[in-house]
């Protein structure tokens, strides 16, 4: 939480959208809020094109930042509430300009429990849980299905993987895995002076899908997302709580009701940064 706050003083769009060119506050606000527009137009396309209806009347921003794609979920949704760690990135998301359906949460705790229960048609979430380990973000993942409405739908990016045809995604995994390294940061991050760092971590698919099964949400789509550069692989998750209403079935889209599973897209998601470039 201190790296977020640190980044968040010093260079907070960078540290929200992070590509090489724009390093050291060279970011125009217009611009920075216009990639959130784009991202969120491309994200309510897909979901058209899945058959989703989603129900407006409230929308969460998780890992919201400064509200890149707060404000432009503001536009769509009577309500919306945007959510993060970081209360210097709070702070500034306000400073920049009221919006009257927005809320903007300082949330530090590990869980999701300053929420209520099923409140939110819809959760997205970009580039944002990739800077949480694995663990706190299952937590996290798991508190968003208690959140969500019946019938509401969560859109969530987020790495779940290494490529194994990297070299560097071989030394990440030793890193990982071993019981030394283990000790060995842990004792750092006691005696060591803080710095600001920017970790990246993955999330398993497959403990993704086990904590949705467990959860009693309807898996939609598993999208290939090209917006996080290697090693790390990236998947956009589509999954739905479950209502009395079946999921209808769009034409050439099987739906994860069929017995043949969830929706397989190839390619990036659409409206999202080039290769490269990193958001929240």
């Amino acid at each position: 939480m201190q790296s977020w706050d640190m980044l968040a003083q010093t260079d907070p769009y960078w540290a929200v959208l992070t590509s090489d060119d724009r390093r050291g506050n060279r970011w125009s606000e217009e611009e920075f809020f216009a990639t959130g527009e784009a991202d969120v137009a491309a994200i309510m396309t897909r979901l058209a094109s899945l058959g989703l209806v989603v129900d407006r009347t409230r929308a969460l921003d998780f890992g919201c930042g400064l509200g890149r794609l707060t404000r432009a979920l503001a536009r769509r949704f009577a309500a919306v509430d945007g959510v993060d760690l970081s209360h210097v990135m709070i702070e500034k998301a306000v400073a920049i300009g009221p919006v009257s359906n927005v809320r903007f949460i300082h949330n530090p705790s590990e869980d999701l429990s300053p929420l209520d229960d099923e409140a939110y048609g819809l959760i997205v979430s970009l580039i944002s849980i990739q800077h949480m380990p694995e663990k706190a973000a299952a937590i996290y993942v798991g508190d968003m299905c208690r959140v969500l409405a019946r019938g509401g739908v969560a859109y969530l990016q987020l790495n779940t993987f290494l490529s194994v045809s990297d070299p560097r995604a071989a030394a990440k995994l030793t890193r990982d895995e071993s019981l030394l390294n283990r000790v060995y940061r842990s004792a750092r991050s006691v005696f060591r002076k803080k710095r600001l760092r920017m970790d990246t971590h993955y999330f398993r698919l497959s403990r993704l899908l086990n904590i949705l099964e467990r959860k009693r949400m309807q898996l939609v789509a598993v999208v290939p997302d090209s917006s996080v550069p290697e090693p790390f692989v990236s998947h956009v998750v589509i999954f739905r709580k479950r209502d009395q209403a079946p999921l209808p079935a769009p034409a050439g889209v099987t739906p994860a009701a069929a017995s043949s599973g969830p929706a397989m897209e190839s390619g990036g998601a659409p409206g999202g940064p080039p290769p490269g470039a990193a958001h929240r």
